[in-house]
């Protein structure tokens, strides 16, 4: 996708990837590398974050923007700030609210009109920038708390930082399977996975993505109406009970089976009267009748020879 808009904007560089082995997140770790770095521009996100923004609106709004840094801002109510543009205007987002009080940034205030408070706004810790912003001997850790208010304050009067605002909505933090859930369900909704919502009276509506081999009537019951599912394709209906959670393509779950809050994998096989919640099942595992697995992680092709209860627990095929 990255390469693709360089192509259509005629611009040169070849993007390159850089693994987690050599890089850990922190803006330390990346003054270290940035010799190593023949990119220009370097786009840094957080691997738990899940967005419906593509990483071509961002670029977008970067080269467009003719800035040497960019950040998302979201709306939040976590209380964490910092100091950013919005528009034409500075607006300067605390690290800890009483630093308004602090002399020095009080006169920052005084001395440029345009500067603004605000509690609202937070970067979802996606940043895009010129690698020569990287050429500075001082030590960061943190690109929310130390570097972007460093870069501001130093580059405010001659680059402005530019930033993108989104809704809060487009923007989920992963850090548990419900979050996982979560997600993935306000994503998919404008896929072409197929998607069934159940209604008070019973019936199940079918969004307009659906495709169109696997449009079925699929019987959830006792189901509320607040509760989503996705399922994949050539899902066929049965006697078992879903709950909030996501089912893969090509999966098969046993008469009175129960799956609640949970992510099944593609190809996976699930036998009778099994109890899955809150955990994720891998593609192509195999689960036989009268298994009981919560809050559990079941790692790909993974096959239960006989029936298990289990809570919390990691199975692998590395396991003896």
């Amino acid at each position: 996708t990255v390469n693709n808009y360089l192509e259509e904007f005629k611009l040169s560089e070849k993007t390159e990837f850089i693994p987690i082995s050599q890089y850990d997140g922190s803006v330390n770790s990346l003054l270290r590398i940035c010799k190593k770095i023949k990119s220009k521009n370097i786009l840094v996100t957080k691997g738990d974050i899940i967005t419906n923004i593509d990483v071509s609106s961002i670029l977008e709004e970067y080269f467009y923007g003719r800035c040497k840094i960019m950040t998302v801002l979201i709306r939040t109510n976590t209380g964490h700030k910092l100091m950013g543009y919005s528009g034409n205007n500075l607006v300067y987002y605390t690290v800890n609210s009483m630093d308004i009080l602090n002399e020095k940034k009080f006169e920052m205030f005084q001395k440029f009109p345009n500067i603004t408070f605000s509690t609202e706004m937070d970067t979802s810790q996606v940043y895009v920038l010129d690698k020569s912003l990287l050429e500075y001997e001082e030590s960061f850790f943190s690109f929310k708390a130390s570097f972007l208010p460093f870069l501001i304050e130093n580059l405010r009067e001659k680059c402005p930082v530019k930033v993108m605002r989104v809704d809060s909505g487009y923007y989920f933090q992963i850090n548990s399977i419900e979050a996982f859930i979560k997600a993935s369900l306000a994503k998919k909704q404008s896929s072409f996975i197929p998607q069934w919502i159940l209604n008070g009276e019973g019936e199940i509506f079918e969004y307009k993505n659906c495709c169109r081999q696997t449009l079925k009537k699929i019987s959830f019951k006792d189901q509320n109406e607040d509760v989503r599912n996705i399922v994949g394709k050539k899902f066929l209906p049965g006697d078992f009970y879903l709950y909030n959670s996501i089912i893969g393509n090509n999966c098969r779950i046993g008469k009175g089976t129960r799956i609640l809050s949970s992510i099944i994998l593609d190809n996976t096989k699930i036998g009778e009267n099994c109890l899955i919640q809150d955990s994720i099942i891998g593609e192509s595992v195999v689960i036989c009748d009268r298994c009981f697995l919560k809050t559990c992680k079941i790692m790909p092709k993974y096959v239960f020879s006989e029936a298990i209860k289990a809570s919390s627990e990691i199975f692998s095929l590395g396991e003896l």
